[in-house]
């Protein structure tokens, strides 16, 4: 989420100013009058970066906090201290980003700062979701168990993530190597074939000049193509890392026929998912959708949960503000509509989110099961494109 500096000034001349983040400028706005401040300046935050520090900002990854849940958590339940269960993490904890987290988080409460307050101070690595059920878990006195709620929850986020890798790795490994055999072909072979027709001055069918014509283009031209093509793709990552950009992106993903089923159903596990992770936990259904709405992975719906929170805020329910957004799917709006009916919100959270993971799989699944004989489709088309191309003029030579 972005940041931004303020400055507001109240009816008895005081000034304040800082720092927040929040969705977009407007959300700045609405902290500062309802804390009886008027506007006086809000800009967007520029972070100057050590551009050789890397792992400065960089997320620790969903494997490594599944597994820190998981070995705290046995830890803590039988009855070392904080402290001390937080040291024989980190001497568990290979990945060194996350060794250095730990470290410093020990260094804190050593200096008298809470848990809480101590992962607080590494919110740039560690997901929101956490600090909070975190902080819920230590004011509750039920740490432990919070920590199991993390360990499955980031589990079932990697397993996820994990199945979809896996199901498009094979597409993506033929796709490659498609492309640097056909590029080999045009560049290397296609050119040595050309040389001969021309020797001997053969009549060439239109199929055998396209493909002469494809393979000077790649020939003369494939430097430039490909920095037109690396300048694209560089303006496009740039206007992504845009606030505007990123929103009308992922706005664009939502609504896209191709994109909106998948998106939307990911969206709908995702919000699920960590909704019942953190009611769950005894985080406030308010507290709980601003978290989700910065975990949920999508700016447009993000910004569409702010509003709902706002709304719930009001004195309104989930149910009715979630479907103004019409960024969820029908089935997890009637399964909320009837949580709150029955006071069982928890729970059907719960179901639906398993629900949309198993169905996430199975639509994977099938995509790449749709993928895989089209590419092999393809790549038959292509290559007896190149060789009847090659071979009809051969055999006029005999």
């Amino acid at each position: 989420m972005p940041k931004f500096t303020y400055k507001g000034k109240n009816i008895y001349g005081d000034i304040t100013e800082g720092v927040y983040e929040a969705p977009s400028e407007q959300g700045v706005m609405d902290m500062l009058k309802s804390r009886n401040y008027y506007v006086l300046e809000v800009k967007p935050l520029i972070e100057k970066r050590d551009l050789l520090d890397f792992e400065a900002n960089r997320k620790i990854p969903v494997k490594e906090l599944m597994l820190f849940c998981k070995h705290f958590s046995v830890i803590l339940k039988a009855g070392i201290p904080v402290l001390h269960a937080l040291s024989m993490v980190e001497t568990q904890t290979d990945y060194k980003p996350m060794k250095k987290v730990i470290a410093e988080i020990m260094k804190d409460i050593q200096m008298g700062s809470s848990l809480t307050q101590a992962v607080k101070n590494h919110n740039n690595k560690l997901p929101m979701l956490m600090i909070y059920m975190i902080e819920a878990g230590e004011a509750s006195g039920t740490l432990d168990r919070s920590l199991d709620s993390l360990y499955q929850h980031f589990e079932k986020s990697y397993n996820t993530s994990m199945k979809i890798k896996s199901a498009l790795r094979y597409p993506i490994i033929v796709t490659i190597v498609a492309i640097i055999v056909t590029i080999f072909m045009m560049v290397v072979v296609v050119p040595s074939f050309t040389s001969l027709f021309e020797q001997n001055k053969m009549d060439l069918p239109g199929i055998t000049k396209a493909l002469i014509a494809i393979s000077d283009f790649f020939v003369n031209y494939s430097l430039i193509t490909a920095l037109i093509i690396a300048a694209l793709i560089l303006l496009f990552r740039l206007y992504a890392s845009t606030s505007i950009g990123s929103l009308r992106i992922d706005e664009l993903k939502m609504k896209l026929p191709m994109t909106a089923g998948v998106v939307q159903r990911n969206t709908a596990a995702r919000f699920s998912r960590t909704m019942a992770t953190l009611m769950a936990a005894g985080v406030g259904i308010t507290e709980s959708i601003d978290i989700t709405s910065r975990v949920v992975g999508n700016r447009f719906v993000e910004e569409e949960l702010q509003n709902v929170r706002r709304q719930v805020i009001a004195g309104k329910g989930m149910f009715g503000p979630l479907r103004e957004t019409k960024c969820f799917p029908e089935i997890l709006l009637n399964m909320i509509f009837m949580g709150e009916e029955a006071g069982t919100v928890e729970a059907m959270l719960s179901n639906a989110a398993g629900i949309y993971e198993e169905e996430i799989d199975a639509r994977t699944q099938k995509v790449t099961d749709m993928i895989q004989p089209a590419i092999m489709i393809f790549l038959g088309f292509l290559i007896g494109f190149i060789i009847l191309a090659v071979a009809l003029p051969l055999f006029s030579l005999y």
